[in-house]
């Protein structure tokens, strides 16, 4: 990881804790193909919404992974889902095939939820994240060919 993208990482840590958001939830779901934690860090309120940030680690349950397609991933909280996912960086960048290290997608993340949703720290107690492609395609993922 570049020393720009630590101190970025860093620096919105620091900004979610100091807002009042972090709520240190972790969220796990698995399927044939990977497993996958998301670790919630909080809440931010924009003009356009509520935003649930949190990073994503994704792993190939016997295969070597190369690459997740990101907009697989839902987070719902009660009964709100959410509309999209973000891969939260300095340029907000747009959902899609992100690249794994080593077999291992590690992606800081926002999950963008419906206008109305107006969640609380509490409620991220009840979260939950599906895998589910949106797509119809073969897979949300692309592992390493075997021999």
């Amino acid at each position: 990881m570049s020393s720009f993208k630590r101190l970025w990482a860093i620096a919105l840590g620091v900004l979610t804790l100091t807002a009042g958001c972090g709520s240190g939830t972790s969220v796990y779901t698995a399927n044939n193909e990977v497993s996958v934690t998301a670790s919630i860090t909080g809440i931010r309120r924009t003009k356009y919404g509520d935003t649930v940030a949190g990073f994503l680690k994704i792993e190939g349950n016997k295969r070597k992974l190369v690459s997740a397609d990101l907009e697989c991933f839902w987070l719902h909280v009660g009964a709100t889902k959410s509309e999209s996912i973000w891969v939260d960086t300095y340029i907000d960048t747009l959902r899609g095939d992100y690249p794994a290290r080593d077999g291992v997608v590690t992606v800081g993340v926002y999950w963008a939820m419906p206008d109305d949703a107006r969640l609380t720290a509490a409620d991220l107690r009840e979260a939950k994240l599906t895998i589910k492609n949106p797509f119809l395609t073969p897979s949300c993922f692309e592992f390493a060919k075997t021999r």
